[in-house]
């Protein structure tokens, strides 16, 4: 019984950590996706302006 409350315990923490670290990562590639099409819509606005 203990053993397997460790193991849960660990499980839980195991999770709670990757869960963050994925949600870290899908902000970041999100970040430098919307940082591109802002650069590329930029673009195109100084070409439309010209």
């Amino acid at each position: 019984n203990v053993t397997n409350k460790l193991m849960t315990r660990f499980a839980v923490i195991y999770a709670v950590i990757f869960y963050s670290m994925a949600l870290q990562y899908l902000f970041k590639l999100r970040d430098r996706y919307l940082t591109v099409v802002s650069k590329k819509n930029i673009k195109k606005k100084i070409h439309s302006g010209l």
